[in-house]
């Protein structure tokens, strides 16, 4: 089974935000173990990196990023993707374009 994780699940685990990374702990464990294949959306990969860097600096959101991109695939995002997003009824365009993404 595909999953497209949130980019706030991925910032409970990085930054180990309680309760919530009891939560996500499982998913991360079954895309480790290749129960479930993790996709990232390509904006959430940027997101993380800008915000991880501002928590832990530069040369550590960088390692994470890299860790990230060797566990998950990326969903890419492209007009059509946002095109798409801005039609979709969300009240949030982020939300929009994760779930466009992962069609």
């Amino acid at each position: 089974m595909k999953v497209l994780l949130d980019t706030n699940v991925i910032l409970d685990v990085l930054l180990n935000r309680q309760p919530h990374v009891e939560g996500a702990k499982p998913l991360f464990s079954s895309i480790e173990n290749g129960f479930l294949a993790g996709y990232l959306c390509a904006t959430t990969v940027t997101t993380i990196s800008y915000l991880m860097a501002k928590v832990v600096g530069r040369a550590q959101a960088q390692r994470e990023i890299q860790k990230l991109l060797k566990l998950f695939e990326i969903a890419p995002v492209t007009k059509m993707v946002l095109d798409s997003a801005l039609v979709a009824g969300f009240s949030d365009f982020e939300d929009a374009v994760l779930s466009e993404a992962a069609r």
